[in-house]
């Protein structure tokens, strides 16, 4: 659903040049995804998002990208606009890779997420507000994978970077992922973790009931319940 929406607000706006083709290949990349999520979404577990939940995510983010790998439209496009969504894409199984496991795969895709979207900041044309949604998972999954290595100052750095990026319309709805915040409180670092919420403060006006909620629970030294922030 997230990247349904961006998909929308990224033909937003003033008209660039190339805008009529961009606003085409967007249409075609929502009206696919539309299509491959109308099968039933992955079954909740009893106790909440367990394991199989998990790895459904993961299986349903790899067919993705691979129809998208296959589509005409990206195929044919010009090389920013299909870089663009190929490493949303891409970002997304590195995270439900995470997320289900595996932290190999998760480690790969998350390292070749980052090379290309330092190659489009490169390019005259990029714009960090259409990568931000990759770039959001790029940085959760390296917080969680250095907090899985120890390094908890590299994940307390990455977090508050997550806080401070939020720029895309469905970023600023829906807020952020919050796993690595969830792991960071669980491992002893409530700190950064209330830095955290504190930078959401300033950064997600939608959320300000949302992220009171999560700053009394870590207060009351519980485990905020974070929803769907936890598969955003």
């Amino acid at each position: 659903m997230r990247f349904v929406l961006i998909a929308l607000v990224l033909v937003a706006g003033c008209n660039p040049p190339g805008h009529e083709e961009r606003e085409r290949v967007m249409r075609s990349h929502t009206a696919l995804m539309d299509s491959l999520r109308a099968v039933p979404r992955c079954p909740v577990g009893d106790d909440g998002y367990d394991r199989d939940f998990y790895e459904c995510r993961y299986r349903r983010a790899v067919e993705e990208l691979a129809v998208v790998r296959r589509s005409e439209y990206v195929t044919l496009d010009g090389a920013t606009l299909r870089d663009e969504i190929l490493t949303r894409h891409q970002s997304r199984v590195a995270l439900t890779a995470l997320d289900a496991g595996r932290l190999e795969e998760a480690r790969g895709l998350v390292d070749d997420v980052r090379g290309r979207i330092a190659e489009a900041e490169e390019d005259e044309g990029y714009d960090r507000y259409s990568w931000s949604d990759a770039l959001e998972d790029a940085l959760v999954v390296e917080g969680r994978l250095a907090l899985a290595r120890g390094d908890r100052e590299t994940a307390g750095r990455l977090l508050l970077e997550v806080g401070r990026m939020l720029e895309s319309p469905t970023q600023l709805s829906f807020g952020p992922n919050t796993t690595l915040a969830r792991d960071l409180a669980a491992a002893g670092d409530t700190a950064v973790v209330e830095a955290y919420f504190d930078v959401l403060d300033s950064t997600w006006e939608y959320g300000a009931e949302r992220v009171a909620e999560w700053r009394q629970a870590l207060a009351r030294e519980e485990s905020p319940d974070y929803g769907p922030n936890v598969i955003y």
